[in-house]
């Protein structure tokens, strides 16, 4: 059940985002910090910039 919240708020941040121009990850790594330790959240947020 987790993982289908998880996928869901996902998914609706991603839709906000396309509209709004602001990052994926600014925005998603509070949603991410509500289902997940904070180091995990940012983590998974994180993108690879090598």
């Amino acid at each position: 059940m987790e993982y289908l919240a998880v996928s869901a708020v996902a998914v609706l941040i991603s839709a906000l985002t396309l509209f709004s121009g602001f990052g994926l990850g600014t925005v998603l790594m509070p949603a991410f910090a509500l289902f997940f330790p904070v180091p995990v959240a940012v983590a998974a947020t994180a993108k690879d910039n090598a």
